[in-house]
Protein backbone atom coordinates (compact mmCIF):
# COMPACT_ATOMS: atom_id res chain seq x y z
CA UNK A 1 0.00 0.00 0.00
CA UNK A 2 1.05 3.24 -0.90
CA UNK A 3 -0.04 6.47 1.11
CA UNK A 4 -1.50 6.76 4.40
CA UNK A 5 -4.75 4.73 2.79
CA UNK A 6 -5.14 1.89 0.72
CA UNK A 7 -8.95 2.33 -1.05
CA UNK A 8 -8.57 4.35 -4.45
CA UNK A 9 -5.16 3.46 -4.54
CA UNK A 10 -4.27 1.53 -8.19
CA UNK A 11 -1.21 -0.09 -6.32
CA UNK A 12 -2.88 -1.36 -3.70
CA UNK A 13 -2.79 -5.46 -3.00
CA UNK A 14 -6.57 -7.33 -2.44
CA UNK A 15 -5.80 -9.19 0.85
CA UNK A 16 -9.90 -10.05 1.57
CA UNK A 17 -11.51 -13.37 2.41
CA UNK A 18 -12.72 -14.32 -1.02
CA UNK A 19 -9.57 -12.63 -3.38
CA UNK A 20 -5.34 -12.66 -2.07
CA UNK A 21 -3.29 -11.46 -4.42
CA UNK A 22 -0.76 -14.00 -3.52
CA UNK A 23 -0.04 -18.15 -3.48
CA UNK A 24 0.70 -19.80 -0.61
CA UNK A 25 3.22 -22.03 -1.52
CA UNK A 26 4.58 -23.85 2.35
CA UNK A 27 7.83 -22.30 1.99
CA UNK A 28 8.80 -23.42 5.43
CA UNK A 29 8.67 -27.36 3.96
CA UNK A 30 10.96 -26.54 0.82
CA UNK A 31 13.92 -24.61 2.20
CA UNK A 32 12.51 -21.17 1.45
CA UNK A 33 11.57 -19.55 -2.13
CA UNK A 34 15.03 -19.20 -4.21
CA UNK A 35 13.13 -18.11 -7.42
CA UNK A 36 10.36 -18.16 -10.29
CA UNK A 37 10.82 -18.17 -14.12
CA UNK A 38 7.99 -18.91 -16.91
CA UNK A 39 8.24 -21.52 -19.78
CA UNK A 40 5.66 -21.37 -22.63
CA UNK A 41 3.96 -18.72 -20.29
CA UNK A 42 3.42 -20.40 -17.65
CA UNK A 43 5.29 -19.62 -13.92
CA UNK A 44 7.50 -21.79 -11.94
CA UNK A 45 8.21 -21.16 -8.78
CA UNK A 46 11.36 -22.55 -7.34
CA UNK A 47 12.09 -23.58 -3.33
CA UNK A 48 15.61 -25.20 -2.33
CA UNK A 49 14.49 -28.27 -2.98
CA UNK A 50 10.88 -27.97 -4.22
CA UNK A 51 9.11 -27.03 -7.67
CA UNK A 52 5.45 -25.64 -7.80
CA UNK A 53 3.60 -25.11 -11.68
CA UNK A 54 1.25 -22.15 -11.66
CA UNK A 55 -1.56 -23.27 -13.76
CA UNK A 56 -3.93 -20.55 -14.59
CA UNK A 57 -7.43 -21.17 -13.92
CA UNK A 58 -8.95 -17.93 -15.90
CA UNK A 59 -10.88 -16.84 -12.45
CA UNK A 60 -9.81 -13.51 -11.14
CA UNK A 61 -10.55 -14.52 -7.59
CA UNK A 62 -8.08 -17.49 -8.10
CA UNK A 63 -5.83 -16.97 -10.54
CA UNK A 64 -3.37 -19.16 -10.48
CA UNK A 65 -3.85 -22.80 -8.29
CA UNK A 66 -0.16 -23.93 -7.13
CA UNK A 67 0.83 -28.06 -8.40
CA UNK A 68 3.87 -29.14 -6.67
CA UNK A 69 5.72 -31.13 -9.75
CA UNK A 70 9.13 -31.89 -8.13
CA UNK A 71 9.81 -32.60 -4.32
CA UNK A 72 13.16 -33.16 -3.85
CA UNK A 73 15.30 -30.47 -6.59
CA UNK A 74 14.84 -26.92 -6.90
CA UNK A 75 17.13 -23.80 -7.48
CA UNK A 76 19.97 -22.90 -5.30
CA UNK A 77 19.95 -19.21 -6.09
CA UNK A 78 17.63 -17.19 -8.33
CA UNK A 79 20.52 -16.31 -10.42
CA UNK A 80 21.18 -19.59 -11.49
CA UNK A 81 17.43 -19.67 -13.12
CA UNK A 82 17.71 -18.76 -16.72
CA UNK A 83 15.68 -18.91 -19.81
CA UNK A 84 16.61 -20.12 -23.03
CA UNK A 85 15.98 -22.70 -25.47
CA UNK A 86 16.33 -26.63 -26.13
CA UNK A 87 18.31 -28.65 -29.39
CA UNK A 88 14.82 -27.93 -31.20
CA UNK A 89 14.38 -24.36 -30.65
CA UNK A 90 11.62 -24.38 -27.81
CA UNK A 91 11.38 -22.64 -24.63
CA UNK A 92 13.52 -24.04 -22.20
CA UNK A 93 14.16 -22.95 -18.40
CA UNK A 94 17.35 -23.74 -16.79
CA UNK A 95 18.37 -24.04 -13.52
CA UNK A 96 21.24 -25.22 -10.60
CA UNK A 97 19.90 -26.87 -8.07
CA UNK A 98 21.59 -28.66 -5.17
CA UNK A 99 22.19 -31.72 -6.52
CA UNK A 100 23.63 -30.25 -10.60
CA UNK A 101 21.87 -28.81 -13.41
CA UNK A 102 18.50 -29.28 -15.19
CA UNK A 103 16.12 -27.73 -17.30
CA UNK A 104 12.16 -27.33 -17.84
CA UNK A 105 11.49 -27.81 -21.28
CA UNK A 106 7.69 -29.14 -23.58
CA UNK A 107 8.09 -32.70 -24.37
CA UNK A 108 5.14 -34.12 -26.38
CA UNK A 109 2.62 -31.58 -25.29
CA UNK A 110 3.73 -31.58 -21.40
CA UNK A 111 6.08 -29.80 -19.70
CA UNK A 112 9.16 -32.25 -18.53
CA UNK A 113 11.92 -31.94 -15.72
CA UNK A 114 15.00 -33.08 -17.25
CA UNK A 115 18.57 -33.81 -16.05
CA UNK A 116 21.70 -32.65 -17.36
CA UNK A 117 24.27 -33.66 -15.02
CA UNK A 118 24.57 -37.25 -15.88
CA UNK A 119 27.97 -37.03 -17.57
CA UNK A 120 29.84 -34.77 -15.00
CA UNK A 121 28.62 -35.19 -11.72
CA UNK A 122 32.14 -35.08 -10.06
CA UNK A 123 31.85 -31.69 -10.69
CA UNK A 124 28.68 -30.75 -9.36
CA UNK A 125 28.99 -32.92 -6.30
CA UNK A 126 32.28 -30.26 -5.97
CA UNK A 127 30.13 -27.12 -6.05
CA UNK A 128 30.50 -25.48 -2.83
CA UNK A 129 26.78 -24.81 -1.36
CA UNK A 130 27.93 -23.34 1.20
CA UNK A 131 29.76 -20.47 0.18
CA UNK A 132 29.41 -17.27 1.64
CA UNK A 133 29.78 -14.66 -1.23
CA UNK A 134 27.73 -16.60 -4.29
CA UNK A 135 27.22 -20.46 -5.09
CA UNK A 136 26.14 -19.87 -8.22
CA UNK A 137 24.80 -17.66 -10.86
CA UNK A 138 23.75 -18.54 -14.87
CA UNK A 139 23.21 -16.35 -17.97
CA UNK A 140 21.77 -18.12 -22.01
CA UNK A 141 23.67 -16.97 -24.26
CA UNK A 142 21.38 -17.30 -27.22
CA UNK A 143 24.08 -16.51 -30.37
CA UNK A 144 25.99 -19.49 -29.84
CA UNK A 145 22.84 -21.91 -28.27
CA UNK A 146 24.70 -22.08 -24.61
CA UNK A 147 23.87 -22.15 -21.28
CA UNK A 148 27.16 -20.77 -18.92
CA UNK A 149 27.03 -21.85 -15.19
CA UNK A 150 29.81 -20.32 -12.89
CA UNK A 151 29.90 -22.67 -9.94
CA UNK A 152 32.52 -22.16 -6.83
CA UNK A 153 34.15 -25.43 -5.91
CA UNK A 154 35.61 -26.90 -3.24
CA UNK A 155 36.26 -24.73 -0.52
CA UNK A 156 36.02 -21.32 -2.59
CA UNK A 157 33.50 -18.83 -1.27
CA UNK A 158 33.15 -17.68 -4.95
CA UNK A 159 32.90 -19.52 -8.69
CA UNK A 160 36.18 -20.49 -9.48
CA UNK A 161 34.91 -22.49 -12.84
CA UNK A 162 32.61 -22.04 -15.81
CA UNK A 163 30.34 -24.85 -17.30
CA UNK A 164 29.23 -24.08 -20.37
CA UNK A 165 26.25 -26.50 -22.17
CA UNK A 166 25.68 -26.13 -26.43
CA UNK A 167 22.19 -27.21 -26.49
CA UNK A 168 22.60 -28.60 -30.15
CA UNK A 169 25.43 -31.09 -28.52
CA UNK A 170 23.09 -32.28 -25.88
CA UNK A 171 20.13 -34.94 -26.25
CA UNK A 172 17.90 -37.23 -24.34
CA UNK A 173 19.20 -40.66 -23.82
CA UNK A 174 16.24 -43.86 -23.47
CA UNK A 175 16.11 -42.39 -19.52
CA UNK A 176 15.25 -38.54 -20.61
CA UNK A 177 18.24 -37.74 -19.19
CA UNK A 178 20.59 -35.13 -21.87
CA UNK A 179 24.26 -36.47 -22.48
CA UNK A 180 27.13 -34.55 -23.84
CA UNK A 181 27.21 -30.71 -24.96
CA UNK A 182 29.26 -29.78 -21.40
CA UNK A 183 32.53 -28.05 -21.67
CA UNK A 184 34.54 -27.09 -18.89
CA UNK A 185 36.45 -23.55 -18.21
CA UNK A 186 38.86 -22.26 -15.51
CA UNK A 187 41.14 -19.38 -15.41
CA UNK A 188 40.33 -15.52 -15.45
CA UNK A 189 37.25 -15.73 -17.03
CA UNK A 190 35.34 -18.67 -14.86
CA UNK A 191 36.11 -16.18 -11.35
CA UNK A 192 33.15 -13.69 -11.72
CA UNK A 193 30.69 -13.46 -8.91
CA UNK A 194 28.20 -11.94 -11.48
CA UNK A 195 27.16 -12.58 -15.17
CA UNK A 196 24.75 -10.59 -17.31
CA UNK A 197 23.68 -10.28 -21.35
CA UNK A 198 24.71 -6.44 -22.11
CA UNK A 199 24.94 -4.91 -25.63
CA UNK A 200 28.33 -5.12 -27.42
CA UNK A 201 28.73 -1.61 -27.77
CA UNK A 202 28.07 0.90 -24.90
CA UNK A 203 27.96 4.42 -25.58
CA UNK A 204 24.75 6.70 -25.54
CA UNK A 205 23.11 4.37 -28.42
CA UNK A 206 23.59 0.70 -27.45
CA UNK A 207 23.88 -2.01 -29.72
CA UNK A 208 21.25 -4.62 -30.35
CA UNK A 209 23.95 -7.27 -30.20
CA UNK A 210 24.68 -8.51 -26.80
CA UNK A 211 27.46 -10.45 -25.34
CA UNK A 212 28.24 -11.83 -22.37
CA UNK A 213 29.17 -9.27 -19.21
CA UNK A 214 30.87 -10.58 -15.78
CA UNK A 215 31.90 -8.69 -12.79
CA UNK A 216 35.11 -10.56 -11.06
CA UNK A 217 36.03 -11.50 -7.82
CA UNK A 218 39.22 -9.32 -7.92
CA UNK A 219 39.36 -6.18 -9.28
CA UNK A 220 37.16 -3.16 -10.44
CA UNK A 221 36.73 -3.94 -14.03
CA UNK A 222 34.02 -5.54 -15.71
CA UNK A 223 35.04 -7.83 -18.57
CA UNK A 224 33.21 -8.41 -21.65
CA UNK A 225 33.35 -12.45 -22.78
CA UNK A 226 33.41 -13.39 -26.70
CA UNK A 227 35.41 -10.90 -27.75
CA UNK A 228 37.96 -10.98 -31.09
CA UNK A 229 40.78 -10.14 -28.35
CA UNK A 230 44.01 -12.90 -28.37
CA UNK A 231 44.38 -12.18 -24.85
CA UNK A 232 43.02 -11.33 -21.20
CA UNK A 233 42.83 -7.66 -20.53
CA UNK A 234 46.71 -7.34 -21.81
CA UNK A 235 47.73 -11.17 -20.55
CA UNK A 236 48.28 -14.04 -22.85
CA UNK A 237 46.62 -17.21 -21.89
CA UNK A 238 47.35 -20.82 -22.69
CA UNK A 239 45.02 -21.99 -24.67
CA UNK A 240 43.50 -26.21 -25.43
CA UNK A 241 40.65 -28.13 -25.73
CA UNK A 242 41.21 -31.34 -23.61
CA UNK A 243 38.79 -34.83 -23.76
CA UNK A 244 37.68 -36.87 -21.36
CA UNK A 245 39.38 -40.34 -20.21
CA UNK A 246 37.97 -42.43 -23.30
CA UNK A 247 38.07 -46.33 -22.83
CA UNK A 248 39.68 -47.50 -26.04
CA UNK A 249 40.11 -50.98 -25.35
CA UNK A 250 38.51 -53.68 -28.10
CA UNK A 251 37.92 -57.26 -27.73
CA UNK A 252 38.18 -58.49 -23.97
CA UNK A 253 41.85 -58.85 -23.48
CA UNK A 254 43.18 -56.80 -26.78
CA UNK A 255 44.63 -53.26 -25.83
CA UNK A 256 44.34 -50.42 -28.39
CA UNK A 257 47.07 -48.75 -30.56
CA UNK A 258 46.65 -45.28 -31.49
CA UNK A 259 48.47 -44.01 -34.82
CA UNK A 260 50.00 -40.52 -35.69
CA UNK A 261 46.84 -38.15 -35.09
CA UNK A 262 45.87 -35.69 -37.92
CA UNK A 263 44.51 -31.93 -36.77
CA UNK A 264 42.35 -30.07 -40.28
CA UNK A 265 42.25 -26.27 -38.92
CA UNK A 266 42.54 -22.84 -40.12
CA UNK A 267 45.71 -21.52 -41.34
CA UNK A 268 47.80 -18.93 -38.86
CA UNK A 269 51.49 -18.35 -40.02
CA UNK A 270 53.75 -18.78 -37.33
CA UNK A 271 51.66 -20.42 -34.55
CA UNK A 272 52.17 -24.15 -33.35
CA UNK A 273 49.31 -26.48 -31.96
CA UNK A 274 50.68 -29.03 -29.26
CA UNK A 275 49.02 -32.11 -28.82
CA UNK A 276 49.55 -33.88 -25.16
CA UNK A 277 48.58 -37.97 -25.21
CA UNK A 278 47.63 -39.43 -21.86
CA UNK A 279 47.67 -43.17 -21.39
CA UNK A 280 46.10 -45.68 -18.89
CA UNK A 281 46.14 -42.31 -16.45
CA UNK A 282 49.72 -41.17 -16.52
CA UNK A 283 51.07 -44.36 -16.50
CA UNK A 284 52.77 -42.71 -20.28
CA UNK A 285 52.24 -39.02 -21.48
CA UNK A 286 53.92 -37.60 -24.97
CA UNK A 287 53.61 -34.35 -26.65
CA UNK A 288 54.11 -33.47 -30.15
CA UNK A 289 53.80 -30.35 -32.14
CA UNK A 290 52.31 -29.38 -35.57
CA UNK A 291 52.55 -25.64 -37.14
CA UNK A 292 50.03 -24.11 -38.50
CA UNK A 293 51.88 -22.01 -41.40
CA UNK A 294 50.17 -22.56 -44.95
CA UNK A 295 51.94 -25.31 -47.03
CA UNK A 296 51.38 -23.39 -49.99
CA UNK A 297 49.84 -20.18 -50.92
CA UNK A 298 46.23 -19.35 -51.15
CA UNK A 299 45.40 -22.14 -48.36
CA UNK A 300 43.33 -21.25 -45.50
CA UNK A 301 42.96 -24.75 -43.89
CA UNK A 302 46.34 -26.94 -43.22
CA UNK A 303 45.76 -31.05 -42.72
CA UNK A 304 48.87 -31.72 -40.55
CA UNK A 305 50.21 -34.83 -38.71
CA UNK A 306 51.67 -34.80 -35.73
CA UNK A 307 54.83 -36.91 -36.44
CA UNK A 308 55.79 -40.01 -33.92
CA UNK A 309 52.12 -39.43 -32.16
CA UNK A 310 52.12 -43.12 -31.70
CA UNK A 311 50.77 -44.42 -28.87
CA UNK A 312 50.74 -48.17 -27.89
CA UNK A 313 49.36 -51.07 -25.42
CA UNK A 314 46.55 -48.37 -24.17
CA UNK A 315 43.37 -49.44 -22.45
CA UNK A 316 42.41 -45.81 -21.54
CA UNK A 317 43.16 -42.52 -23.62
CA UNK A 318 43.01 -38.96 -22.99
CA UNK A 319 44.57 -36.28 -25.25
CA UNK A 320 44.79 -32.77 -24.90
CA UNK A 321 45.53 -30.01 -28.17
CA UNK A 322 46.22 -26.36 -28.39
CA UNK A 323 48.35 -24.08 -27.16
CA UNK A 324 51.50 -25.24 -25.65
CA UNK A 325 52.29 -22.45 -23.43
CA UNK A 326 50.78 -18.87 -23.25
CA UNK A 327 50.80 -17.24 -26.34
CA UNK A 328 48.31 -14.84 -29.08
CA UNK A 329 46.66 -16.85 -31.68
CA UNK A 330 43.39 -17.30 -32.81
CA UNK A 331 43.08 -20.79 -34.09
CA UNK A 332 40.00 -22.89 -34.97
CA UNK A 333 40.51 -26.44 -35.29
CA UNK A 334 37.78 -28.36 -37.41
CA UNK A 335 38.85 -31.68 -36.42
CA UNK A 336 41.25 -33.80 -34.86
CA UNK A 337 41.70 -37.83 -36.38
CA UNK A 338 43.38 -39.99 -34.20
CA UNK A 339 43.58 -43.43 -35.78
CA UNK A 340 43.38 -46.91 -33.71
CA UNK A 341 44.56 -50.18 -34.41
CA UNK A 342 43.64 -53.67 -32.87
CA UNK A 343 46.95 -55.13 -31.40
CA UNK A 344 47.68 -58.74 -29.96
CA UNK A 345 46.02 -60.01 -27.32
CA UNK A 346 48.14 -59.65 -23.46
Amino acid sequence: VLGSADRGDDERLVNQTLQKNWVDLNENDGGGNTGIGVVDGVPYVFQYRRIYKLRPTGDVTTPYLPKRIKGTIGAVFYRTIAEGEDQTGQTALYFLSHRGPYRIVQVDGAHQVQYLGRDNEVTWRSVNLAATATVAHSVFYPDLHQWWVWIATGSSNSPDVKMVFDVQKGFPDEHGQIRGGWYKHDGNSAAARSSCLMSNTLGATMSRDLKPHIGRVTGSAIWKLDTADLDDAGTDFQAYVKSRPILASGELGRKIGLQEPYVLATVLTGVTLTLTSDRDFGAETRTHTATLTADEAGQTRVFKKFEGGEVGEADVIQVQIGDGAAQEGAWTIDALIVPKSGQEPA
